[in-house]
């Protein structure tokens, strides 16, 4: 049995330290970008005035110049609130989306590092990447 695990790893390959470090990286970043998004994107409640039902009950003897007024003061109130939840959740999307990027890139560098490293090299004397592999 001892003889078979020495042969089976015998013939795998080790994989490089930096690829293996790039593969980490990326996993790692993939992990935070998708912990922003869950964070930002967490259901909220937003602020929807004017609500109807208080108008009604608290303002329908009153002077119409007043309520035009109250109801245009909490329209903007809640427009001012609602307009910063979005910004907070538009940035860190542009932050997820910029280390899901890097991320990517990494892991695509990895997988070519590999695949060079695990390909026969190639014969041919001007070939840019070497004769050795990894």
């Amino acid at each position: 049995m001892r003889a078979y695990a020495q042969l089976a790893l015998a013939g795998t390959a080790q994989i490089p330290f930096l690829i293996r470090l790039a593969v980490g990286c990326a996993v790692v970043l993939f992990l935070v970008a998708g912990g922003i998004v869950a964070v930002a994107y967490w259901p909220q409640k937003f602020n929807r005035p004017p609500d109807p039902i208080d108008l009604r009950e608290r303002w329908l003897t009153t002077d119409p110049r007043l309520v035009k007024l109250v109801v245009i003061d909490s329209i903007r109130e809640a427009y001012n609130d609602n307009e910063d939840v979005i910004e907070r959740k538009n940035g860190a999307f542009k932050i997820a989306f910029g280390l899901t990027a890097v991320a990517t890139g990494l892991m695509g560098l990895a997988l070519v590092a590999q695949i060079t490293c695990q390909t026969v090299a190639s014969p041919w004397p001007w070939w840019p990447l070497g004769h050795a592999g990894c």
